[in-house]
């Protein structure tokens, strides 16, 4: 939920365009700007930025399929949009438009359907009771929402027919990484997570068994990348690879100020210094703001390239231009992608 004040922000300062990105904005969304429409507009902006998704229509078909499940298990309306955002953080978020992020570090620690059907019941439970729409009074209202959140989850669950126990050890396993003390919990975003595990015990006891449907998710999930993907970005005799882009950056390019496994920060470029590397390489531009202020291109499933504007130097295209070329067959042999496995081990919280 961490991203839901940038939709406030645009709420309280833009008034969006139509159409944004080639989509048009829901219905009532077109001159006036409330909180499920200012959510659609930031999504918008973070899909077309560095919120990259993965790419696997298998997998985000099977967990809408999920989500269905609870929904109609639950009686709260049509279904969410549900992706799968391609980031190691193990997390997932609701936005007021209906929308639910699930991350793939998350979909790493969960080892059945009923483990991410008590994730996404979870983002299910603050949507059913409104939680983004109004925004929590005191930090204390803030914890409160999501101990309720995780009570509609296992109600939701046990509803749909799933192990109501699973909310349970989905929490168990999402914290295992970064479990909140309850002496730390007055100052953090969540509660403390023994009080969450146990709350969610507490709750699953005398409702029925349910199933786990643990091949089902093992099947949704064979393809999944686990970790850090070479394919995305990596560093190959001095050369920085994009392998899923089809680019590289060659040693000497003085234009690029940084680069990771999400893009390019370029500085003193401008749209069209940018446009000439676009076309040749395929990329599409999208987006094109005053000078001074950054902007995308590029594919963001694959690569983004940032360009803080300034003057227009053609020396600085032709530099980038020469910094950018294909990968060669070399530097792509070794680009070796880690697998999902269901069956290894995981932590879970606390660790025994």
């Amino acid at each position: 939920m961490k991203l839901a004040a940038l939709a406030l922000l645009v709420s309280a300062c833009v008034r969006p365009p139509a159409p944004v990105f080639g989509e048009r904005p829901p219905t009532g969304c077109e001159r006036a700007v409330e909180p499920r429409c200012a959510s659609w507009y930031a999504e918008r902006i973070l899909a077309e930025s560095w919120r990259p998704e993965v790419r696997d229509p298998a997998l985000v078909h099977y967990m809408a399929l999920v989500a269905d499940r609870l929904v109609r298990a639950g009686g709260l309306g049509p279904a969410p949009l549900v992706h799968v955002l391609d980031d190691n953080d193990a997390q997932a978020e609701a936005w007021v438009s209906g929308t639910i992020y699930v991350y793939r570090g998350a979909l790493e620690r969960l080892r059945s359907e009923a483990e991410i059907a008590a994730l996404i019941g979870h983002e299910l439970g603050h949507l059913a009771a409104h939680h983004e729409d109004v925004p929590p009074t005191s930090h204390r209202a803030r914890l409160d929402d999501e101990i309720e959140a995780d009570a509609i989850a296992v109600h939701l669950v046990a509803a749909a027919g799933y192990a109501p126990g699973a909310v349970e050890t989905m929490l168990r396993a999402i914290s295992a990484g970064n479990p909140v003390a309850c002496a730390d919990a007055p100052a953090a975003d969540h509660p403390c997570t023994g009080e969450r595990v146990a709350r969610a015990r507490a709750l699953a006891v005398g409702l029925p068994t349910g199933e786990l449907g643990i091949e089902r998710y093992r099947a949704a999930t064979a393809d999944l990348v686990v970790g850090d993907d070479p394919q995305r970005a990596a560093t190959v005799g001095g050369a920085l690879v994009f392998a899923r882009a089809g680019l590289a950056l060659a040693p000497g390019g003085g234009t690029v100020a940084a680069a990771d496994g999400h893009g390019i920060v370029v500085q003193g470029e401008t749209i069209a210094t940018v446009a000439v590397v676009s076309r040749a390489f395929g990329l599409l531009l999208r987006s094109h703001p005053p000078a001074g202020q950054a902007f995308i291109v590029g594919d963001h499933a694959a690569l983004w390239i940032m360009v803080i504007s300034g003057a227009d130097h053609p020396a600085h295209a032709a530099a980038l231009a020469r910094a950018v070329r294909r990968p060669r067959a070399g530097e792509l042999a070794g680009l070796h992608t880690t697998r999902f496995d269901p069956a290894a081990p995981r932590a879970l919280w606390p660790r025994s």
